[in-house]
């Protein structure tokens, strides 16, 4: 008789349950050209919640990481407090 059990050894992975605006994704467009002459924003900064699937968007002039800091204080750390994980892509 021959043992045929087999042990097989792997780590335990666990998941971080997928709660609102717990996981964002961010992300950069640009530069593009305005279809207006007198705007000035050449970037989209584009945040989107995992869960939800809300998107928040603001047309920005440049994209500096003071302009992208106050985005994501005003827009994400305010409203919905500090996510558990940021994507940036």
């Amino acid at each position: 008789m021959s043992n045929n059990k087999r042990i097989y050894n792997s780590k335990l992975v666990t998941s971080l349950p997928n709660d609102p605006f717990m996981k964002w994704g961010l992300d950069l467009m640009g530069p593009i050209k305005p279809s207006w002459k007198y705007t000035r924003n050449k970037y989209i900064f584009i945040a989107i919640d995992y869960a939800t699937k809300r998107v928040k968007a603001r047309a920005l002039r440049t994209n500096t990481v003071t302009v992208i800091a106050k985005f994501m204080y005003e827009c994400i750390l305010i409203k919905f407090g500090r996510p558990l994980t940021i994507i940036i892509y």
